[in-house]
């Protein structure tokens, strides 16, 4: 007889909100949130648990998944994400808390609250929380690459090199070395010499790889509101889809940097860019000493930085050179890349002896 998915889903919810919080506890209103790569709702309970509860799940048609890694691998990464978060606990201050999950497409988190602000917050304001929530994620997570590692195998996730997430750690990687491509032949029909930026690029990829004391969990995937919720004075990091362990410095490059977006209204493809300061970096670094007591020379740091920066510009102009057939881009490419590269431009520090006289260059030629 054919399984019924939509009551499959149904039973599977309810049962694992009975295991959670006791066979008196039931769902007495769903209240949908939104429905883009993954479906979240607030599910408000009646019985013995809390009042509310926050809940993301793979679409129901797809429920249940009887190998989640193959059918919605992004579902899979936050999941683990999200685990291994949760096993950190109580030494790690994250939020929302991971209350239970069902390895076949459903997690339940804390329901924060409703999200939005009635006022325009200036980037003061943002840069002090969000600056101190990416610190105390990278100084929880930055000697626990082995922990995270067993989890991912465990989870049938396989090796970091086998992340096939379209914005993971390998795809970003190929993005780069097309980006890279892309930015040498520019200078070449610019008549700049290109020789030692080319050194420059090789040197920031290793860095990437090999970030050494900069190895963190990282969100990446930071471009607007959409992934942080405030409680007070407190900002707390939501959507974990694209976390991976990697250089911690490339979290600050999205919201200084911008990326790639759809617009679900008209369809547009277009680079959103938040144009955070520089002034991001320089609050996280001050709270990286402050809460970690962890301090690093002013040499290595603006390695990492401009390496972080460098690294992620290239990334997007790679997604520049290969959009699919159905993106509308809003403007040309060119205008993009002049965009993105004037960007990079002005927030690079003034005594790069490499980058820096290169946009000079390309931007004066």
């Amino acid at each position: 007889m054919p399984i019924n998915i939509q009551n499959a889903f149904q039973l599977s919810l309810e049962d694992l909100i009975r295991k959670t919080f006791g066979n008196q506890t039931s769902i007495a209103e769903v209240v949908a949130l939104s429905s883009r790569a993954a479906v979240t709702a607030r599910l408000v309970l009646r019985g013995s648990g809390p009042p509310s509860v926050f809940i993301k799940h793979i679409a129901a048609d797809a429920f249940p998944a009887l190998q989640l890694v193959d059918t919605h691998v992004e579902f899979a990464e936050e999941l683990l994400a999200q685990r291994f978060l949760q096993s950190l606990q109580p030494s790690a201050p994250f939020r929302a808390n991971l209350l239970a999950f069902d390895q076949q497409g459903i997690f339940l988190l804390d329901d924060l609250g409703e999200s939005g602000h009635s006022t325009m917050r200036s980037f003061d304001y943002i840069i002090e929380r969000l600056s101190r929530s990416l610190a105390i994620l990278h100084l929880c997570t930055r000697e626990q690459a082995t922990h995270y590692y067993g989890m991912r195998q465990e989870a049938g996730l396989g090796h970091p090199g086998d992340d096939r997430r379209r914005y993971g750690g390998p795809a970003q990687l190929k993005r780069f070395q097309v980006g890279q491509k892309m930015l040498l032949a520019l200078a070449g029909r610019r008549n700049i010499d290109s020789n030692e930026m080319e050194q420059e690029l090789e040197r920031v990829r290793a860095i990437v790889t090999t970030p050494g004391p900069f190895l963190a969990l990282i969100h990446d995937d930071l471009g607007n509101a959409r992934q942080t919720f405030e409680q007070g004075d407190d900002l707390f990091l939501l959507d974990f889809e694209y976390a991976r362990f990697g250089l911690s410095l490339i979290d600050l490059c999205k919201p200084m940097m911008g990326k790639f977006e759809v617009n679900l209204d008209n369809g547009n493809y277009l680079w959103n860019d938040p144009h955070f300061p520089i002034t991001l970096a320089e609050a996280y670094r001050k709270h990286l000493e402050e809460i970690g007591h962890l301090c690093f020379p002013d040499q290595q740091w603006y390695d990492g930085l401009s390496a972080a920066l460098i690294f992620h510009t290239l990334t997007l102009l790679g997604r520049l050179d290969h959009l699919e057939p159905d993106r509308r881009l809003v403007g040309t490419v060119q205008q993009n890349v002049n965009g993105i590269l004037f960007r990079l431009l002005e927030l690079l520090p003034a005594h790069d002896k490499i980058m820096v006289p290169f946009l000079n260059a390309y931007f004066n030629k």
